[in-house]
């Protein structure tokens, strides 16, 4: 299995953002960004441990900014 493209993880941290997303958790921790990745990204990536690393670290990082 190939690790997303940065383009495909850049377009899924903005779908986790955006208003077509219905959960966001308001505290978002690895467990609750990993059911979300398993909801939303396609079978093809929902084992990319690297891949959902680094959309975690992405993610979190954005939280923290915007508190």
């Amino acid at each position: 299995m190939a690790p997303m493209t940065q383009n495909k993880l850049f377009d899924t941290v903005e779908f986790f953002f955006s208003e077509k997303s219905y959960y966001i958790p308001s505290e978002p921790t690895v467990v609750k960004l990993k059911e979300w990745w398993d909801y939303y990204v396609n079978k093809e990536h929902k084992d990319d441990f690297e891949s959902f690393k680094m959309f975690c670290a992405i993610v979190l990082f954005i939280k923290t900014r915007l508190q």
